[in-house]
Formats: structure tokens, sequence, C-alpha cells
């Protein structure tokens, strides 16, 4: 399963454009209604689940994209408030589960990293051709653009 940690500084602007979409808006306190996010979210053919308890949520959004749970990709953030973590979430969530915009990130990042392209990330990941051995120097790069390898799929 491919899962991006979510840093906690974000802007939430993907989110909040989303959120804008669906016509969803927040309440004059600036706090958005929760069961309308989750619509929109499950709408979208996504996953989400919460976690946690005051002062610490966990929020998952994601998708399930194959036989094994290896080819599931979700998106994990965290945060103090509740909502702040599904946000977050969310709003990553937009950005790498729109698989065009994943294939282009991983051809950009195996380019720049190993001086190949996306596709070819893709190949060798289909034919096992990783080998801790074989890119030592580089094996943290390529176990990264595996994991991305394996969601832009």
């Amino acid at each position: 399963m491919a899962t991006q940690e979510i840093g906690q500084e974000t802007e939430l602007a993907r989110a909040s454009a989303f959120l804008a979409e669906q016509g969803i808006a927040p309440e004059a306190t600036g706090v958005y209604p929760e069961a309308a996010i989750l619509e929109a979210i499950r709408a979208s053919g996504w996953q989400v689940r919460i976690t946690g308890s005051e002062d610490d949520w966990y929020a998952d959004v994601g998708e399930e994209r194959g036989p094994d749970w290896s080819d599931d990709v979700y998106l994990l953030a965290s945060d103090r408030d509740r909502q702040s973590a599904l946000l977050k979430a969310l709003d990553v969530a937009l950005l790498w589960l729109d698989r065009d915009a994943m294939r282009e990130f991983l051809d950009r990042e195996a380019r720049e990293r190993l001086g190949i392209g996306g596709e070819e990330v893709r190949r060798r990941r289909s034919a096992g051709e990783y080998d801790e051995a074989d890119f030592e120097p580089l094996y943290s790069d390529v176990l990264r653009l595996d994991s991305l390898a394996a969601a832009a799929r």
C-alpha cells in the first residue's frame, strides 16, 4: 500500500475549491459541516476514515486500486483539530489521487533522481528489477519512486 503522510502545514486551497464546487461552504464560525465533507469525499469514489481523540486526530482519504492491498493508495494527515486533519488529507488527496498528476510527478521525480522516466520506473517495478544491492546509493529514492509508481497505476 502506498501511503503518503502529509506535513502539518498546508494551505488547503484544493480542499476549499473542491468543497465549493460541491456547494459546501463553511458556517459563520468557519467550520464546514463534517457530514457534507464526508459525503462529497465518498461521492468522489474515495474512502475516508477519521480516528483519534481530542487533540490527536488522524484522517485517511484514499482508494483501493487493485486486488492486492499493496495497490491501495491512502493519504494520511493529522492535527489537533478533527476537521483540520480531515481537510488536510482531502487537500493532498485531490492532488495525489489524480492519476495524471501522479504520473507527471513520478516522471519528474524519476528523471531528477534516477535519470529515467516514470514509465521506466513502472516497467522496472513490474519486472521486479529493483534490488537494494543494484541501487545502493539511490535505494531510498528507488523505494520512494517505487511507491509513487504503484500509486500512479
